[in-house]
Order: C-alpha cells, then sequence, then structure tokens
C-alpha cells in the first residue's frame, strides 16, 4: 500500500489501513516491528472541537490499554504517545481478527476452535467490565487472535469509564449485533460468549437481564434505525450504529459528526444528547 506523503513526520512509512478517524501506518520502532494509529483532522468540524475529541479519543485509548495490561489482560504494548499529533506507536499485533478466523473456520466440520474462541471473547469482556472500563465499539474486528493463540482486545478510542448496567449492556449489544450482521451461526456463537461473560463478569446477571430488556430493545431498535437512515438523532448516548458491511460505532458525544465511507457512498450522522427520562 502507498506510504505517508511526501514530506510528512510519517516519511518511510506504510499505510495500512484508514478508518473513519484515524489512520494506521506500519513502522519499525527501536528495531521492533509497530504501528502508528494517527488521528487525523476533520475539516468539518469546528478546528477547536476537532483538538479536543482527537486528544480525548487518544488518551481514552491510552488509558484503556494501560488499565487492560495492568489487570492482566493482552493488548497492544505502547512504546510512545504523542499528543501534539495526536498519534500512539504501539506494538504490531501479528494475527488475524476474530471476524477472519471465524470465516476461516466456517469451513471446518468441528467446531471446537470456534467454540473455544467465544469462551475467550466473553471471558475478555467480562474482565475488560470487571474493570471499570466501557469498550464502546466491540466487534469481531476489534479482537485479534495472535499466531501464538492469544486473545487481544484492540481499538479503544471511543473507551470509557463506567459501572453503569446499561452501559455494560449496550457494550454487549454493539457486539451482538457485529456478529448477528457478519457471521453465520451468530446466534449459536454469542450464546457462547454469554455463557463464558456470565461466568466472569461480577454482575453478569444484571447486565444480562438489562440485555434482554423490551425497554431497551425498544430504544436500541429505534436508534439503530434512524441511524441507518442517517437522521439527525436525539437517541445517542452509548448506543450503536451500522451500515450495512461496515464497522460498528458507538457515539456519546454531543454535536459531533461521523462520516461513514464506503466504495465512494457516505452518509453523515449529527447526533445530540439523550434526553433523561423524566
Amino acid at each position: 500500500m502507498a506510504g505517508a506523503p511526501s514530506g510528512s513526520w510519517l516519511d518511510g512509512t506504510e499505510l495500512v489501513r484508514q478508518g473513519a478517524e484515524a489512520r494506521i501506518f506500519r513502522t519499525e520502532y527501536l528495531g521492533r516491528s509497530a504501528l502508528i494509529k494517527e488521528r487525523f483532522s476533520k475539516g468539518y468540524r469546528h478546528p477547536e472541537l476537532d483538538r479536543r475529541i482527537r486528544h480525548r479519543r487518544t488518551l481514552a485509548e491510552v488509558r484503556a490499554i494501560t488499565k487492560c495490561r495492568k489487570q492482566g489482560l493482552d493488548a497492544p504494548v505502547i512504546f510512545h504517545v504523542d499528543f501534539k499529533r495526536y498519534a500512539i506507536v504501539m506494538e504490531e499485533i501479528k494475527g488475524l481478527t476474530v471476524r477472519d478466523t471465524l470465516f476461516k473456520l466456517e469451513s471446518q466440520p468441528d467446531d471446537t476452535q470456534a467454540a473455544k474462541l467465544m469462551k475467550h471473547i466473553g471471558t475478555s469482556t467480562a474482565k475488560f467490565h470487571n474493570c471499570g472500563m466501557i469498550h464502546g465499539d466491540l466487534t469481531t474486528s476489534n479482537f485479534i487472535v495472535r499466531d501464538s493463540g492469544e486473545l487481544v482486545m484492540i481499538d479503544f478510542g471511543l473507551s470509557f469509564i463506567s459501572k453503569d448496567i446499561e452501559d455494560l449492556a449496550v457494550d454487549l449489544y454493539v457486539l451482538e449485533r457485529a456478529f448477528l450482521s457478519t457471521h453465520p451461526r451468530s446466534e449459536e456463537l454469542f450464546k457462547k460468549v454469554l455463557n463464558a461473560y456470565h461466568a466472569t463478569c461480577r454482575v453478569a446477571s444484571k447486565v444480562l437481564n438489562k440485555l434482554n430488556d423490551d425497554e431497551l430493545v425498544d430504544e436500541r431498535e429505534t436508534w439503530w434505525d434512524s441511524a441507518a437512515t442517517g437522521t439527525t438523532l436525539r437517541y445517542a448516548y452509548s448506543c450503536a450504529t451500522s451500515i450495512p458491511s461496515q464497522r460498528t460505532y458507538v457515539v456519546r458525544h454531543v454535536h459531533d459528526t461521523y462520516t461513514y465511507g464506503h466504495e465512494g457512498h457516505e452518509q453523515r450522522v449529527i447526533v445530540a444528547e439523550k434526553q433523561k427520562q423524566k
């Protein structure tokens, strides 16, 4: 793939991919294979708002990764953080995403490996929640299976601290939607995730009850349908949006705009703070 623009501080790096808010470059750091995650500016945002959002998400990602590693969860090693450029230099994880791993396992008649992987996902998510952390963008693309077999959680830019049961439940709901929209036999796979989550999370019963709560389901589905049409939304607190064949996003910011682009098609969703029920 192409590298960074000529004259850039990223000269000599290789662009691996570009998402909605960040570019990932491959490089070498002190003799080790590394990735640079740079959050780029959005021209449609007010400059000061843009700066604050990029700084907040960079800081949130660094804090979440640090907390993960302190709690014994596998996460990328951070080599360097540049807050002026909103960039993180981190370990390059060698392996496949869970999404790609599951596609690879579909051809195998024995589902033992898939079941083991689902258990790891449920356990890792529960341990993360036990730390008082919400990931904010749990999808099968945000877990990587190392070549050595360990499961690594990645992409913490939308993470935040919370022990609220609804926040925990919505985190699981985002993951559930990722399974439903991407993987065959997703219902059976996700049951295994929830079983492992229940065995590890300290408040699992409350979270799973909330996940199945009719009122929460109605609220989430209203958000989902509205977001898919690109309308202006009133309910934007810790809710999931999805465009077919694309990533799943969590929006938790007031007066922010997200652009979804895929093969020349874009949608822009302007969100506002969720009104509290009286």
